[in-house]
This record gives structure tokens, sequence and C-alpha cells, in this order.
């Protein structure tokens, strides 16, 4: 080796070294810094006094990202001055640490953290303690923070009505909160009813005088007006409401004696004795708002009307549910059959039905053909299909020799039998029908291939030929796409025949319970049927689409029995829907009435 290279080469290492101890002079050094405390809010006053409200944030920004496990109630706090440490919430931002007390919610002002006058110190302790805040890179505060603090007790300097700091931006109205139309209500058994409002009101103004109930009573042109015997604000942020201490509660006296179905309305005094929230601005003007009386010692959250109610077949079952003159009932017509037959499930492949020259009928419990098999029906004298359930036809059905020359035109039919006995092949379902393959008829058209009768829906996604007869009860709808239908309007028998059971499920579709209600709710279901099983499902909310809560029917929790043994704990935006299973024989038939979800407080 040249050793003339030598020297350059000592060189080179030498100006490295220079480099690396010079990182590492600089990482020492960086490493050597401190923590500190670049600012506490709220700020000092030009005298140097710094004042928070009794509802105020303490709020101490950082230099550097905080390791939040070192942010303990030792590492940050507020004491008296006696030295007690208070009670409050400590929130870690990423440069922040948050000490947020708890307002008061009475009018003596004495039941929060802070308190109108107090002397009050905010305490960081620095080295060389081994319990202070500390960076995400193991900075810690050279050396302690103290900074006194005094609560406003004269809230005129500032041009407010009380030591309260307003929480809103003063664009928002004072006044009762009644999201979608929602009108209070108050449990006849409790004798307690919950107000929810926009934004907090001021304890002190929150009295029996401020509040207007009155009951309206038959012969009576003055209705009487019904004091509550209490008037607080409830000392949280309530299911329903949107920051803390927005709910009062009002409490009346065992004399007043509340029932369903009684018209009480509620309107709020004006003047001295009116509500006014910490702004010093009285409540919004309202005209009277009915108060709706649930039945019991719990106010009803969801009680869902059953006309307006939709459900779903369980497919685990051959029989769906419906409603039906005000009742559950199994979704199934005599005309529709027995099921003796048991169910017609063609996966695959081609299957006939039928022979030239006779009439047959089968009594089937469900009909499916699937995408890609074929069912071939000879008509002959006449083909009847009777299905207690759904008929699904995803794959083809072809008809031979169906075509027949009907004597009805669109209207009412004068009767189902004549009908189904008139047709080459006839399809009566206590089910839905649903045809989203293909209907195929062979030969000479003439007249009508074709009779569909239906105790549900009829549902045609797919191809028909034409003049096929819809047979619907009033009130059913015609889905989908469906050209030279002859429609007519018939009245089937609900239930099973004589002597026949099965085996029904559904559920019900999901309902929404109060947007922004959160905690414990109770359900039950008092007028189940014997024989007749129910289980509530909650999904929960696991996303939001622009701010509000989304549910994910995915991720619903596991059945739980009706009626609840425990509350069950539930988030803003939850959902609920109702399960149902059990026999059916002929017209016994299950109940959603008494079905409801209550708040457990």
């Amino acid at each position: 080796m040249d050793r003339s290279a030598y020297p350059a080469c000592r060189l080179r290492v030498r100006s490295l070294a220079v480099l690396v101890g010079s990182v590492l002079v600089v990482a020492c050094e960086e490493r050597a810094g401190w923590l500190r405390v670049e600012r506490v809010e709220p700020a000092a006053s030009e005298d140097g006094h710094r004042t928070v409200f009794v509802n105020q944030d303490v709020v101490v920004h950082f230099s550097a990202p905080l390791d939040p496990a070192s942010v303990t109630r030792n590492a940050v706090r507020i004491v008296d001055e006696h030295g007690q440490r208070l009670d409050g919430q400590l929130l870690v931002g990423s440069r922040s640490v948050r000490f947020r007390p708890t307002p008061p919610a009475t009018a003596e002002l004495d039941d929060g953290t802070f308190h109108p006058g107090q002397q009050l110190r905010l305490e960081i302790p620095g080295m060389p303690t081994s319990y202070g805040v500390r960076s995400l890179d193991g900075l810690v505060l050279e050396r302690g923070l103290v900074v006194p603090l005094s609560v406003a007790e004269d809230p005129s300097r500032f041009g407010l009505p009380s030591p309260f700091l307003p929480i809103d931006s003063g664009a928002e109205p004072f006044t009762l909160d009644v999201p979608d139309g929602r009108l209070p209500r108050l449990a006849a058994g409790d004798r307690t009813l919950d107000l929810h409002f926009t934004v907090p009101p001021l304890p002190s103004t929150v009295r029996p005088e401020a509040f207007e109930v009155f009951r309206l009573e038959w012969g009576r042109d003055v209705p009487p007006r019904l004091i509550p015997e209490s008037a607080r604000i409830l000392p949280q942020q309530t299911p329903g409401t949107r920051h803390f201490g927005c709910t009062a509660r009002l409490q009346f006296p065992e004399a007043v004696q509340f029932a369903p179905g009684d018209n009480v309305y509620l309107t709020f005094a004006i003047g001295a004795d009116a509500l006014r929230d910490y702004r010093g601005r009285p409540i919004a003007p309202l005209g009277p708002l009915a108060v709706r009386v649930d039945p019991g010692d719990r106010v009803r959250l969801l009680e869902p009307e059953l006309g307006a109610l939709r459900l779903t077949r369980n497919d685990d079952a051959p029989l769906g549910m419906e409603v039906l003159g005000g009742r559950i009932r199994g979704r199934a017509r005599v005309e529709a059959g027995s099921g003796a037959h048991g169910a017609l499930d063609l996966a695959a492949g081609v299957r006939e039905i039928g022979l030239t020259g006779a009439t047959v009928e089968r009594q089937l419990r469900s009909l499916h053909v699937a995408r890609g098999a074929e069912l071939r029906i000879r008509a002959g004298d006449g083909v009847l299909l009777r299905c207690v359930g759904d008929v699904v036809v995803d794959g083809r059905l072809v008809l031979l020799d169906a075509w027949r020359e009907l004597p009805w035109r669109t209207g009412d039919a004068p009767d189902v039998e004549s009908l189904l006995r008139a047709s080459g092949v006839a399809i009566v379902a206590g089910g839905e029908i649903s045809i989203a393959g293909e209907v195929v008829a062979e030969g000479e058209p003439r007249g009508s291939p074709l009779t569909l009768v239906t105790g549900a829906d009829l549902r045609i996604d797919g191809r028909l030929p034409p003049h096929v007869v819809a047979g619907l009860e009033p009130g059913r709808e015609l889905h989908g796409l469906a050209t030279a239908l002859t429609r007519l309007a018939l009245r089937l028998t609900p239930g099973l025949p004589p002597g026949v059971q099965m085996q029904a499920a559904a559920r019900t579709e999901w309902l929404p319970l109060p947007e922004r209600f959160s905690g414990r709710i109770g359900a039950s279901l008092e007028d189940a049927t014997d024989g007749m099983e129910a289980w509530l499902q909650i999904a929960r909310p696991l996303t939001l689409v622009d701010g509000v809560p989304r549910f994910d029917p995915s991720a619903a929790s596991a059945p739980v029995a009706l009626p609840l043994r425990d509350p069950l704990e539930v988030r803003p935006g939850a959902y609920v829907r109702v399960v149902l299973a059990g026999v059916v024989r002929g017209e016994h038939s299950p109940s959603l009435r008494g079905f409801r979800v209550v708040e457990q407080r």
C-alpha cells in the first residue's frame, strides 16, 4: 500500500471525528434544555391580577409536546388559601393542560369547584421533584411555578350579571331545546319534568316561579296552575343537552296527580321572575307547549306506532310477520295453504311440475328458484301452487300450455278461488312474491298465462310475459317494472288453515333513540303473546358523518331477552330493533303492543 496516502486518510478521519463531536455537543446541549411554561390562561390584567370565573378553565401552555403519563393531579394542581387541593378535570392536549372546574348549580353558588371571591393558587412543581410534568423527549421543568388566581366576586366589573363566564358566542338564542319537534314529557308516577335548554340557565333564576305549568280541565274556564315544589339545575351534562348544566328538573308535590291523557301546558314567566342565561338574557318568548304525560314512573324514549312499523322476515323461519289490524301477526293467508309439501328450493338444474290432462296442486312452505336453475310448469288442466311463505324467482320459470282467456279486467275480482282455478298457472303466496329472473310462457299468446296472488308486496325486477294477472290486497304495493299487468284488488283471509301451526320470526326496522340521548335504558314488552319470545338489539354509532353519529347495523349487539332484567348503556345516535320468534297457530298471533324503551335515571 502507498503510505503517501496515509496523511490524507488521517485528515479525513480527524475531520469526521470533529463533525461527530460537534453533533454530539449539539445533541447534548439540546438534551440539557428544559421544559418551559409559555403562558397561563386567563391572562393577567394590567395590575397583574388573574381573575377566573366560577365556570372558567385554567389552561397552561408548555414549550414542547407533553408526555400525558406525567400529567397527574400532583403535577398540575389548584389549591385554596389553606393549601387544600381542589377537584377538577385535567384535560391534556399536545402542548397544554386544561384544569376544568365543576360549575356550581345552586343559587348559592357554593357547590362548585370555585367560589366567588376565593383566593387560589395554580401550582406546577418543577425540579427537583420527581413527579413534575415532562415532555415526550423527557425534558422537565427547571423550577416550579406558582400563579395566584382570584375568583370573580363583582361581575359588574366585567359587564356580566353573575360570576359565570358565558360559554356561547351570543348568537345562539336562549330557549327550550326541542329537537325534531319532540315536546317535553313527564312520567305520571314520578311527577318530575326535565327541561333541556340550548345554553345553561343562571342557577339563581331557576325557581318554581319561573315555570308556569297549567292543566286544562273540563268545565273550568281558567285552567289551574300547577306549582312545582322545587326547581333546580342538574349538575351534569344530561342526555339530550350540548353543555354542562343545561337541564332544569321540576318536582311536583304529591298533591298534584298526573294521568296519561292530561292536557298539560308549559310557559315561562316574564319580568322579574324570568329565567335567564349567563349573559342575563331572558328566555326567548314561547307559546304554550304541550307536555306529554307518560304512564308509570319512567319517561319514554321510544314507543313506536304499530301502524307505521315495518317488519322484515328472519330467514331462519318459513314465516315472517306483519302489522295487520294494529297487531303483529304471522304473515300468512288461509288461501296460501298449509305448507304440507315442504319447501321447494331449486338450487340448480331443471325440474318440471304438472301432467297433461290433470289438475295439479302443491301446498308449499316456500318456493325459491335460484339463479341458473329452471323450473318448468306444464299447465294441462291447471297448476296451482300455494306457498305459505315467500316466492322468489331468481332463475328461470317456464310455463307450458298455460295461456287462458280470463273474464276479468283491472279492478275488483269477484272470488279468489274462482280466479285461481280459471288460470293455467296460478301462484298464491302468504308472503312476498319477488321475480328478479325471467318468466317465459311458450305457445301462442292468447289471454293470460299466469296469475300471481300475494298477501304482501309484489316485486318485479326481471322479465314477465304480457298480460300476467296480479292479485294484490288493498294497501299492498307493486315494486319494479311490469308492463301490461292486469291488476286486481283481492281480499285474502289472514292466518293459517285450521289445525296448522308454523314457526314465525321477524325483525322490526331499526328505530332511532333520541339523537343526543346517552345513558341507561330499560325496555319492556308488556303484551307479548304466550309462546312468543322477543329480544332487543342495539346498533351503536361508530362513525360521524357531517358531525352526526351514524349507526352500523353490522356491529349490532347480541340480542338481549325482553323485558330487560338490567339496564343497558347506550351512546348518542344509537338505534334499537326488536327480534320476534315463536309458533303461530291459525289466527293466534303475537303482539308488540306495550313495547317501549324508557330512560333509567
